[in-house]
C-alpha cells in the first residue's frame, strides 16, 4: 500500500515512458475514438468567423485571419452525420475561401486532440500536425486523397456521401488526430491541401480534446490518494 501514492504521482508527472500514436479512422461514418470537450460549431450562423467563441481553444487559419462556419449541405457532406455546421477556411486576410489550413490552439495541454475532416471532391492530400510548447512539432501524418470517402477513380464523388438532394446519405470523411499520454499537445493543424493553392476545399467538425490537469492539480490529487491510504491504515489498526 505504501507504494501506491508514489506510483500515482510518478505516472502523473510523466516519470514513466509512454507511447504516442497518430489516429486515423476511415469513413464514411467514421466514429471518434476520443472523449472530452467537443466543439461542434452548431448555432453560430453561416459565414461567422470563429476565433475564441469556445472555451479552452482558439481557432485560426494559415496565412491570416480566422476560419468560418459553413452550412452548405452539398459541399462538405456532414449534415446528416454531426449537425449542419462545419468549420472551413474564410477570405479573411486575402485567403481563398474554404482552402486555408485550420489550426486549433488549446489553453492547456491535452493528451488527445482530433476532429472529423471532410472533402467530398479531394484534389490533394492533407497534412495533420500536432504542436507542443513553443510551437515545437510533436508529430504529423498525411491523410491521402484516396483515403477520403469522397474520392473515387470513376467520378470524384462517392454516391454514399451527401452530394445531392435531399442530402441524407452518410457522413463523408475521416477522423484524424493524435493520442499522446504525456499530455503535451497544445495545438493541432489540419491542411491545407497539397493541391494548387486555392483549388481544394475542406472542412473539419466536432473538434475533440481531452486536456490534462495542471501540475498543481496533479499534486493535490496525489496528496489526496496518500491521505486516503493513511486513513485506511489507521482504520485497519483500530
Amino acid at each position: 500500500m505504501k507504494k501506491i501514492p508514489i506510483l500515482f504521482v510518478a505516472l502523473c508527472f510523466g516519470a514513466i515512458e509512454v507511447s504516442a500514436a497518430p489516429i486515423l479512422v476511415l469513413g464514411p461514418d467514421p466514429v471518434s475514438p476520443f472523449t472530452g470537450t467537443v466543439v461542434d460549431f452548431e448555432g453560430q450562423g453561416e459565414g461567422i468567423s470563429i476565433t475564441t467563441q469556445y472555451a479552452g481553444v482558439t481557432f485560426s487559419q494559415t496565412g491570416a485571419g480566422a476560419p468560418m462556419i459553413d452550412e452548405s449541405d452539398f459541399l462538405f457532406a456532414y449534415e446528416s452525420f454531426s449537425g449542419t455546421a462545419v468549420l472551413t477556411g474564410s477570405t479573411d486576410g486575402g485567403q481563398v475561401a474554404t482552402t486555408a489550413g485550420i489550426s486549433a490552439t488549446l489553453d492547456a495541454p491535452a493528451s488527445q486532440v482530433g476532429a472529423f475532416l471532410t472533402d467530398t471532391a479531394p484534389l490533394g492530400d492533407y497534412l495533420i500536425q500536432a504542436f507542443g510548447a513553443g510551437g515545437v512539432l510533436l508529430e504529423s501524418f498525411t491523410v491521402l486523397a484516396s483515403q477520403l470517402p469522397g474520392f473515387t477513380l470513376a467520378s470524384q464523388f462517392d454516391p454514399s456521401c451527401d452530394d445531392a438532394p435531399p442530402w441524407t446519405g452518410s457522413g463523408c470523411g475521416v477522423f484524424a488526430g493524435f493520442i499522446r499520454p504525456q499530455g503535451d499537445i497544445l495545438a493541432i493543424q489540419f491542411g491545407p491541401s497539397s493541391a494548387a493553392p486555392g483549388s481544394d476545399a475542406f472542412a473539419i467538425d466536432d473538434l475533440t480534446f481531452d486536456q490534462v490537469p495542471e501540475p498543481a492539480t496533479l499534486l493535490l490529487m496525489g496528496t489526496g490518494v496518500a491521505l486516503l491510504a493513511r486513513r485506511r491504515r489507521a482504520r485497519a489498526g483500530k
